[in-house]
């Protein structure tokens, strides 16, 4: 008996280490041997973590002789949120993006929000006071090396001499918005810290540790983190009259405050930011750091709505708001700062979860901020507990700052581990506080007839290890399903950034090399096929250029045209039948919906220069695989362009001419559609009056160092000349009267 209780207290102390510790190192875990070293490298770590503990979890089960949970009203809508994934995925115009997720933002799929929802339930029903202060310390921890980090790399000092660290912005969390968010998640509990320590000397650390925090919302100034932080300051200053105060412990709140406002006055106005920390940067530079770019609000109102109109219920799948994007995008986003990007989340997690989820998703999301908020709310106004003891105050906090906040932006994996292990927390100090609804339960499987499952009130008795060795079975067989199809993947993701690596130092051979590789271990990411085909396209351009070539370079460039024509076939799943004629055959690798895939298969049929039947099969298939790249993406100017050139290189004038005033309607400041106007008007002969003034737009519109000015100016002469000489030729001809003279 005494070995079988030092088992289970082992147990149980991995299972609480396991969720303490990936609290505090999701946010600043990250590898740099993966293509993208942030989210994916997190999304791995929250996968494996979850799969273990929901081992181990069986394994105390087992040990126990029961199936111990705790029921919180989170129960429920945790698990309609993850059945809504499962029917979205299972209905999604991508599987295997809504599966895996979408390139290189791998977090918002299937696979992570099932890690999630196991991750609450193991927490939540496993979570104990001490383990919570843990729990809280992990926050406290990450944020403030988050902060600190975030400050030295601001002012010019990074911590880290890797090249990819030394950018002001740069933070492990991933980019200064995640960054800022977090920071202001954790603020609220470091003040509830302040509040409930009684020991001077911490408080004392606290305080500086908050205020730690607060600088780089301060000085990245994201309008989301910083209404985020005053909403959570905000529920803070309204239950703080409730809670008894010592002297000592409101001077120590009135110092941060102080402080805090002081430092953002300082940054905020000009003259006092010049004065007091603009010496401070290593070296002269524009001091403010500029925010990642992000879809404006309307245009992702406009963009989801759609989507969801077409897909009222399950939306169009986790992971693929970027094909709404592409198809749905207003003429807005051809303005000169947004025109040349494409975005695959909304800026707002709303939104975000509506295009993908639908309504369906939505509501259940909804149901989750609701009855977490209800929850915690109706306790902090009815329990006579937060006088003494306000910790749930600062829970409630917190978590207003999660909704405000992700109305401006996405989330990652750090700020979702961040709120499920937030609710489990707070449930767990609420189950401990004795509210009704939140209690630990004995699970017990009964007879279909009789409801297949029972909860019972926590008892010694009956024990049955059979139910903790099925858990066990259940979790064993889940994380050596994620090892079969993880690792793979994971080898995939390394070895492509081999192959970034080596074309970063121009080594075409050891970049194809690990492209192939990668393939091969993950022959489902169409990132890779993509690389592939843009990759052979160079090669073969390249040899072609050589002014001698050999019969082995011939071959070569033929082999490199066809293996690229090849993986491009594999991403679109393009099966040509002639000239708009064809059809889609899926396949391991294909993607049909992202148009990055058909303009990359674009690119290499359109650089062919065949003769004879195949001229005319490629120039068939050329337009068609042009066209479906436009269909994907209406007003994208890039794309009507190219379709035009192509149109124009098979003597389809009129046609050309049609794509490229697409081109110039849907963005009117495009200087190269206006010059390949001007061409093909002029090629077409019949209104050399239009080619003067579509040469006159593309003058205008380019920048005043480019190279191309003198050239287009010499050409605009010509036109102009051209046209003077029309003008002269048309003009009537008369011979004048005869002068009469008078002798």
């Amino acid at each position: 008996m005494k070995d079988k209780d030092q088992y289970l207290g082992l147990v149980i102390g991995l299972i609480r280490f396991g969720i303490v510790g990936l609290a505090f190192l999701t946010p600043l875990f990250f590898l740099p041997i993966t293509s993208e070293f942030y989210q994916f490298n997190k999304q791995v770590l929250l996968v494996v973590v979850t799969a273990v503990l929901l081992v181990i979890w069986g394994v105390r089960m087992g040990i126990e002789g029961k199936v111990r949970i705790v029921r919180t009203p989170l129960d429920i809508p945790m698990l309609i949120f993850g059945l809504a994934f499962i029917l979205a995925t299972v209905f999604s115009v991508d599987r295997y993006i809504s599966i895996a997720g979408f390139y290189p933002r791998f977090h918002g799929s299937l696979v992570s929000a099932l890690a999630y929802v196991v991750l609450y339930f193991v927490a939540v029903s496993n979570l104990d006071g001490q383990s919570r202060k843990w729990l809280v310390w992990a926050f406290l921890g990450s944020g403030v090396v988050l902060a600190i980090q975030a400050i030295t790399s601001f002012f010019g000092y990074p911590l880290f001499s890797a090249d990819y660290a030394k950018g002001r912005a740069w933070s492990p969390i991933g980019n200064p918005a995640t960054l800022s968010l977090y920071l202001a998640l954790v603020l609220p509990i470091v003040l509830g810290l302040i509040v409930t320590t009684k020991n001077r000397s911490l408080q004392t650390i606290y305080v500086a540790t908050a205020i730690v925090i607060v600088m780089p919302i301060v000085l990245f100034k994201l309008t989301g983190a910083i209404l985020a932080t005053l909403a959570g300051l905000a529920v803070v200053g309204l239950f703080l009259p409730k809670v008894r105060i010592d002297k000592e412990t409101k001077t120590m709140l009135a110092v941060f405050g102080v402080v805090v406002i002081a430092f953002a006055v300082i940054n905020f106005i000009p003259g006092l930011r010049q004065t007091f920390l603009e010496p401070l940067l290593a070296k002269k530079q524009t001091f403010n750091v500029a925010a990642d770019k992000t879809l404006p609000l309307d245009s992702a109102w406009r963009i989801s709505t759609q989507a969801v109109g077409q897909r009222p219920f399950f939306g169009v799948g986790p992971g693929t708001f970027a094909y709404s994007f592409t198809a749905m995008k207003g003429l807005e986003l051809n303005s000169d700062s947004l025109w040349n990007l494409r975005f695959d989340l909304a800026g707002n997690e709303y939104l975000t979860v509506l295009s993908s989820l639908g309504i369906v998703g939505l509501v259940a999301f909804a149901f989750i901020l609701v009855s977490f908020l209800r929850s915690v709310s109706i306790f902090n106004l009815r329990s006579g507990t937060i006088t003494e003891n306000p910790t749930s105050v600062f829970l409630l906090a917190s978590f207003v700052v999660l909704l405000v906040g992700i109305f401006f932006q996405d989330t990652t994996a750090s700020i979702w581990i961040f709120l499920v292990l937030l609710a489990a927390l707070t449930y767990s100090y609420l189950k401990d506080s004795g509210v009704k609804g939140v209690e630990a339960v004995d699970v017990k499987f009964v007879a279909l007839t009789a409801g297949a499952v029972q909860f019972a009130q926590p008892s010694e008795r009956n024990r049955d290890s059979s139910i903790g060795t099925a858990v066990t079975i259940v979790g064993v067989i889940f994380f050596l399903g994620i090892l079969w199809l993880g690792y793979p993947t994971y080898q995939a993701e390394t070895t492509y950034f081999k192959a970034l690596k080596a074309s970063a130092k121009d080594k075409a051979a050891e970049t194809r090399d690990n492209l192939l590789v990668a393939i091969k271990k993950n022959p489902n990411r169409d990132t890779y096929r993509r690389s592939l085909v843009v990759l052979d396209r160079l090669l073969a351009t390249n040899l072609s250029r050589k002014e001698k070539k050999s019969d082995q370079d011939n071959k070569n460039i033929a082999g490199l045209v066809n293996e690229s024509i090849q993986q491009g076939v594999v991403i679109t799943g393009y099966q040509g039948q002639g000239l708009n004629s064809f059809s889609i055959k899926r396949e391991a690798g294909t993607s049909p919906l992202n148009v990055a895939n058909w303009e990359a298969l674009s690119g290499v049929l359109s650089s062919l220069d065949l003769e004879g039947d195949l001229k005319n099969k490629n120039a068939a298939d050329a337009i068609n695989v042009a066209q479906q790249a436009v269909a994907l993406d209406p007003k994208n100017p890039l794309l009507l362009e190219a379709l035009g050139n192509i149109l124009l290189k098979n003597n389809l004038v009129d046609n050309a001419i049609q794509a490229y005033e697409q081109a110039i309607n849907v963005r009117p400041r495009y200087a190269s559609a206006h010059y390949n106007l001007a061409t093909a008007l002029r090629q077409k002969g019949d209104n050399p009056t239009r080619v003067v003034f579509e040469l006159q737009n593309t003058q205008s519109l380019l920048p005043s160092n480019s190279p191309d000015k003198d050239r287009i100016a010499k050409e605009l002469k010509e036109a102009q000349d051209k046209v003077k000489q029309a003008t002269a030729a048309a003009a009537p001809k008369t011979t004048p009267p005869p002068i009469k003279t008078t002798k």
